[in-house]
């Protein structure tokens, strides 16, 4: 979905309607009220327009305000990663700015979610993984391929420039995590050419 797309956070059901709040960036020129806080008029959402899957529609309007409130989380951080790059520019920060904008639309979903008792949701975190977690991964591909060659093996785990003089130790690693001895490991034609001196521990 495009960035900064108008968002709606849904509220209450109200005889044949769902009470909700939009909120539109207007292009900096979202209303806000004489407390700081943002002001569109509620808008009804006929429940004949809705499809529900089998939901309820407590569970409907919670399902759609946390996609909606995620949403919200990723247009931040994008807003963030700007202004890391581009300083706190006024068309981010300012009082019409889109960091301003995007929290004080946050705030009254908070609000939405307390008093509703749900948990407030966060973005997943995103864990890069680590060369060794790299290796193995690659290990096991290659253990386990029926197709693999010698030279797919040359490739990945024996690329000095990707592993950074850190291969030997990897690959012990990799071994051990495995539950495999270099013995068992050569009897796989594409790994023959491993430890050609015997000299490889396990």
């Amino acid at each position: 979905m495009e960035y900064l797309t108008p968002y709606l956070l849904l509220d209450e059901q109200i005889n044949d309607h769902i009470l909700g709040q939009p909120f539109d960036y207007l292009n900096g020129s979202f209303p806000v009220d004489e407390h700081g806080r943002i002001n569109f008029p509620n808008e009804k959402v006929p429940l004949s327009t809705i499809k529900l899957n089998n939901l309820t529609i407590p569970d409907y309007i919670k399902c759609h305000n946390d996609e909606e409130y995620l949403r919200l989380l990723s247009d931040e951080k994008i807003v963030l990663g700007d202004i890391d790059e581009d300083g706190e520019l006024p068309k981010f920060t300012g009082p019409k700015g889109q960091l301003t904008y995007i929290r004080l639309v946050k705030s009254v979903f908070k609000f939405w979610y307390r008093k509703n008792s749900h948990e407030i949701l966060k973005l997943p975190r995103i864990t890069s993984k680590t060369k060794k977690d790299e290796f193995y991964e690659e290990f096991v591909k290659l253990v386990e391929s029926d197709t693999a060659t010698e030279e797919d093996v040359r490739q990945n785990l024996y690329d000095k420039e990707r592993w950074k003089n850190g291969q030997s130790a990897y690959m012990a690693m990799a071994k051990s995590r495995y539950g495999i001895s270099t013995a068992e490991l050569k009897k796989l034609p594409h790994f023959s050419f491993i430890d050609p001196k015997g000299t490889a521990k396990g």
